[in-house]
Parts: structure tokens; C-alpha cells; sequence
């Protein structure tokens, strides 16, 4: 898989797993790294 998707399915699961995320220093960059891969696949136009 993808390293790009497996960040995102990481941060997926921590999220609807309720866990903790607060720590993770890159988040707006996951952010935008989730952005443009759904702009990639024709959401968000």
C-alpha cells in the first residue's frame, strides 16, 4: 500500500478509535495530504 494512504488509514482509525491524536505534530499536513489525494480521486473539485 500506498505510504501516502497509510498514513491516512492511521489517522482514520486514531480518530474513530477515539484515540489520542493531540501529539502528532504533522497534522496540518496530513490534512493536506488528505485533501489532495480526495482531489486526486475527483472530490472536492
Amino acid at each position: 500500500m500506498d505510504q501516502r494512504w497509510k498514513r491516512i488509514r492511521d489517522l482514520r482509525n486514531r480518530v474513530f478509535h477515539h484515540e489520542r491524536i493531540i501529539h502528532w505534530t504533522d497534522l496540518p499536513s496530513q490534512h493536506a495530504a488528505i485533501k489532495a489525494n480526495l482531489r486526486g480521486l475527483g472530490y472536492g473539485s
